[in-house]
């Protein structure tokens, strides 16, 4: 008997977790890792999206699997796992810092079915609270690592904690809104997450709101799409596909969402191997002009672009944005 084929086995746990389908995805899980728990390139793009956590998971902590590509991905799921403790450990105390103080705050980007340990945990807060924001987290022992006046989106970090806090009161890229924050503010809800074995209850979006700012941030602002996006995206698409459109729609991200839906079938369908997949720079920025365009911010976006590190870059942009004047 022939085995199946890993990338239609890894592609079916990725869309099984996306749907809510544990079960389906553990027993696909343990399959792919039986009958490839050897192959090296498989545990290269494991490791390359950062699953490795939740193939432990799916298939008992790897019980009764082996090979070289299984005993790399151990390893690489205990260094995740320690991550994600860490990650838990600093939501815990910005959250007490920020709740003592009655400081509104959603976290959004940062939780995922895929048990992905990003660099840094993004929370939202309200412009007129940064100040208090601020001086809670200084408090509670934070230490800044970008210039506080940057009110817009600043880092601090705990000492000896490896993970970033990116505190926000807008949601931009070259100084130019691409969400409009309220709307995460405005449809939070509490909910509880596990993260590293420590239950947290916190404040998150509604699907709908996550799914949009995912959209846009893997569009217009990192140019690339990560397999959470898609487990954080898929369903909703999928099931509430009309709301999150009308979301979209009303924050002029139809050239965004139109990208990222194409990918996203290519990417399950056929290129899943291409995770993350990059999305070229002319496709990024015409996204970020038709969204500024029609916000009426094209002129701020052109004034902009000398924060682009890149002259060629700047160029590029300039000739986009001057086909749209």
């Amino acid at each position: 008997m022939q085995d199946a084929d890993p990338w239609a086995l890894a592609a079916s746990v990725l869309v099984h977790i996306s749907l809510d389908r544990p079960g389906k995805a553990a027993e696909n899980a343990k399959t792919l890792l039986a009958e490839h728990g050897g192959d090296m390139e498989l545990a290269s793009w494991i490791k390359a999206n950062e699953l490795s956590l939740l193939f432990q998971t799916l298939t008992d902590g790897f019980r009764g699997l082996d090979g070289r590509g299984v005993k790399a991905l151990k390893r690489d799921a205990e260094e995740t796992l320690r991550r994600a403790r860490s990650m838990a450990r600093l939501i815990q105390v910005f959250t007490e810092a920020f709740e003592r103080r009655g400081i509104e705050y959603v976290i959004f980007k940062t939780f995922n079915r895929l048990m992905r340990v990003d660099v840094d945990v993004d929370v939202l807060i309200p412009k007129d609270m940064y100040l208090e924001a601020v001086k809670a987290l200084l408090d509670a022992g934070f230490q800044p690592i970008d210039d506080l006046s940057k009110t817009y989106a600043t880092g601090l970090m705990l000492p000896g904690n490896p993970i970033v806090l990116d505190l926000h009161t807008e949601i931009t890229v070259l100084g130019t809104p691409y969400f409009n924050h309220q709307i995460l503010l405005k449809e939070k809800t509490e909910t509880s997450q596990e993260l590293g074995g420590i239950v947290l209850t916190t404040y998150t979006p509604s699907p709908t709101a996550e799914a949009a700012v995912r959209i846009a941030h893997a569009v217009i602002k990192e140019a690339e799409i990560r397999a959470d996006d898609i487990s954080e995206t898929l369903k909703t698409i999928i099931k509430t596909g009309a709301k999150l459109n009308t979301l979209i729609q009303k924050q002029n991200l139809t050239l965004a969402y139109q990208t990222y839906i194409q990918i996203l079938k290519n990417t399950v369908s056929k290129k899943l191997r291409n995770l993350p997949i990059k999305i070229p720079e002319k496709q990024r920025m015409k996204a970020l002009i038709d969204k500024a365009k029609r916000d009426g911010l094209l002129t701020q976006l052109t004034m902009s672009l000398t924060n682009l590190r890149y002259r060629r870059s700047a160029a590029m942009v300039g000739r986009l944005i001057a086909e749209e004047i």
